[in-house]
């Protein structure tokens, strides 16, 4: 300081003077209150055109895009089950599995329901594996898909990506993805969109 203090316009500076900037608070950013942004309309037709562009951004923003078509095959035969005949399905996109589900067929659905529609859950199993939903009666997937295929329902439920019978790679799916902007739940959405249009053709 004793040789600064030579240089013209040289002042000491104290601690107290500095200046400490708050950093960007993210999570204050995504919690804010923010208005929704849902205009008056004036007819059913405007209201259907909204939720069309509404879906259309959210499909840009978050649903994976994959570049060729798919289609769902049947894996094997159908297994009877306690109450219910299950049936695994793949989803395949240029002959490679991008993710399986099965569909559970009440033993009720005999010849006398033959051209009626039975009632229908689609059942997307939160995190776990497949076998919760088959094999272990006390879980909350159990409950609302082999459950109600035992009471009669027809039920499709979806494996998650990255959770199969195998090692469980869903983290290292998410990271890979935001690379480009997506995550794990950008398949989820893909794949239940694939699923709900099978559902509805069925």
């Amino acid at each position: 300081p004793k040789t600064a203090s030579d240089i013209s316009g040289f002042t000491q500076a104290m601690s107290a003077d500095s200046v400490t900037t708050r950093p960007f608070l993210y999570s204050q950013w995504a919690t804010n209150p923010r208005p929704l942004c849902i205009p008056e309309f004036e007819s059913p037709e405007q209201w259907a055109a909204w939720q069309r562009t509404m879906r259309d951004k959210f499909r840009q923003r978050l649903v994976f895009s994959y570049d060729a078509p798919t289609m769902i095959v049947k894996s094997g035969e159908p297994t009877k089950r306690d109450g219910f005949t299950q049936q695994e399905l793949h989803v395949l996109s240029e002959g490679r599995l991008l993710f399986r589900f099965f569909k559970l067929t009440p033993n009720s659905a005999d010849r006398s329901t033959s051209g009626r529609h039975l009632p229908t859950i689609v059942c997307f199993m939160g995190h776990g594996k497949v076998r919760q939903i088959l094999d272990e009666p006390d879980s909350y997937q159990h409950a609302c898909a082999a459950r109600f295929a035992k009471c009669g329902y027809l039920v499709f439920a979806m494996e998650n990506i990255g959770m199969g019978p195998a090692r469980d790679t869903h983290q290292e799916l998410d990271r890979l993805l935001r690379l480009d902007g997506y995550g794990w739940y950008s398949l989820l959405f893909a794949h239940q969109q694939i699923l709900l249009d099978h559902v509805f053709a069925d």
